[in-house]
């Protein structure tokens, strides 16, 4: 399991074991909504943002990364 909690922006993200990252809203009034991104086929080890908080970075157990658009959490493709 990967943790990052999100610099000033209210969320938390994990990746995990099921092969998903989750998106957790912190922000006051937000009741902890979750998103959660499927693209790997393996465990998820590694979560990372740039420090623009525009793209998001998640890598799993064999190595590959996975580049996400923090805007609406959609995938770049390869």
């Amino acid at each position: 399991m990967a943790l990052l909690l999100g610099s000033g922006q209210g969320y938390l993200i994990s990746g995990s074991e099921d092969k998903e990252v989750y998106i957790y809203a912190l922000a006051k009034g937000a009741n902890y909504k979750m998103h959660y991104l499927r693209h790997h086929q393996v465990p998820v080890v590694a979560v990372a943002v740039n420090l623009q908080d525009t793209l998001l970075a998640s890598a799993d157990s064999l190595g590959r990364v996975v580049l996400w658009r923090r805007m609406d959490f959609s995938h770049i493709q390869d």
